[in-house]
């Protein structure tokens, strides 16, 4: 909803600043494109400034809601839609039922990219499992040890000093102790069901890498923009110390 929230707001920011972007030499250059924009579609003629904010904004509409999951918008319903507002006409809905729509949306495309991202998931584990070193657990948590540790194991009371780093399947790193140059100290009990399970499992002195599925991780609700829903992780978890 927040990001929803933001798109809204994006009309009142432009409109805001169309007195300073149609001095400045961006928003003039963009009167009179001259590069064809990649597609089959025809290239549009943008005459006027709000011709071009126009344009603009309405790629920013699409963009957003497509990368929240939306495959398609009526184009024709939306353009109705701006056109009765700017002409005062009656509309459909209440500005209290536009945000329900809204948040409605946005769950739904929520559920479905967290769906996808479990399909994705759960493939990449089956076949991870087969790989040699590969652990599975009863609960679907893989791990593999790049180290062995020798001393102590932790417990769920736990608190302890690590250095990790959290990758996408993807690859793309979230966070990186060791780029920071500083270890974390956390509570075993605190922290995600996979990093739970796994710190009791290691001893002091141990690094693992630990596949994590979503149900196990942030689940259908993710964490940020950096960990989309229902992603499964991978985690490289050095286990420096036991503070106590």
């Amino acid at each position: 909803m927040r990001k929803i929230l933001i798109t809204i707001c994006l009309g009142v920011t432009l409109s805001a600043g169309t007195i300073y972007a149609q001095n400045s030499s961006a928003a003039k250059k963009a009167v009179n494109p001259t590069t064809h924009v990649s597609g089959t579609a025809v290239t549009p003629t943008l005459s006027t400034f709000n011709d071009t904010i126009s344009y603009a904004l309405g790629l920013s509409l699409a963009k957003f809601y497509q990368q929240q999951g939306a495959t398609h918008i009526n184009a024709k319903l939306l353009s109705q839609a701006v056109d009765a507002v700017f002409k005062k006409d009656s509309v459909l809905f209440t500005d209290q039922e536009i945000a329900g729509i809204l948040m409605n949306a946005d769950q739904r495309f929520s559920a479905e990219k967290a769906a996808g991202a479990k399909k994705e998931g759960a493939a990449f584990m089956a076949k991870n499992k087969t790989r040699p070193g590969v652990t599975t657990l009863p609960d679907g948590l893989q791990y593999e040890i790049m180290r062995e540790g020798t001393g102590a194991v932790p417990t769920d009371t736990s608190n302890v000093k690590v250095n990790y780093k959290g990758m996408l399947l993807s690859g793309a790193e979230f966070d990186n102790s060791y780029k920071r140059g500083e270890p974390l100290d956390l509570n075993v009990n605190q922290v995600i069901k996979g990093w739970t399970e796994a710190l009791q499992l290691m001893h002091e002195g141990a690094k693992w890498k630990i596949y994590v599925p979503s149900d196990l991780a942030y689940g259908d609700r993710g964490a940020g923009d950096a960990i989309p829903a229902g992603a499964t992780l991978i985690f490289e978890i050095e286990l420096l110390k036991i503070n106590h």
